[in-house]
């Protein structure tokens, strides 16, 4: 997944990083409060490889996100999991969040 973010590199890695800025943007719904993610089981078969490239240009940040399953049939699992709207939440807090800060 690819989405732009109107703030610099650093800022959006940081707010990837360190704690104090990742709990204001990672949560669940509204009402919901994250402070620790882990799985005692796994929801889906196997394990996943996210890797996350930050790209600068002109004072905006693209921000790529691929998430590399074993198997069709595990991706498959996720996507059917409805994770993609709530991965399009956080990013939308994310943005909120990055719009706030000085650059």
């Amino acid at each position: 997944m690819t989405r732009g973010f109107d703030a610099p590199r650093q800022l959006v890695f940081d707010a990837h990083t360190k704690p104090d800025l990742i709990k204001r943007w990672l949560l669940g719904p509204p009402g919901w409060f994250v402070d620790t993610e882990g799985f005692d089981e796994a929801w889906y078969p196997g394990e996943a490889l996210n890797t996350l490239v930050l790209v600068e240009k002109g004072g905006r940040t693209t921000l790529t996100q691929t998430v590399r399953y074993e198997s069709r049939e595990a991706r498959d699992a996720v996507l059917k999991s409805g994770m993609e709207s709530g991965v399009a939440a956080s990013y939308q807090r994310l943005a909120d969040l990055l719009a706030s800060k000085p650059s």
